[in-house]
């Protein structure tokens, strides 16, 4: 079940993407002031570049990234790190 948080901004959404990927969520949407995560059984990183060029995204993704999206200049990723969800 996909679980939505608001009042997400530049400021403090990769902290938030960071606190809910150890918890087992992974980012699956995203807008303006908001972020869709769904759970799973494991942790998760996630990433925001700005401005990526094709040369970083093949490279991410051959390390096991996938691209979640892209908003104005940015783009997200994620990856599965294959580490047991950490309990609130």
């Amino acid at each position: 079940m996909s679980k939505v948080i608001r009042g997400v901004h530049a400021f403090n959404e990769m902290s938030i993407l960071d606190r809910e990927g150890r918890m087992g969520f992974h980012l699956v949407d995203f807008g303006p002031w908001k972020v869709v995560v769904e759970p799973s059984q494991e942790g998760w990183e996630h990433l925001r570049l700005v401005f990526a060029s094709p040369t970083a995204l093949l490279a991410l993704q051959e390390a096991g990234w996938t691209v979640v999206g892209t908003w104005f200049a940015f783009t997200y990723l994620k990856r599965p790190t294959g580490s047991p969800v950490e309990r609130a």
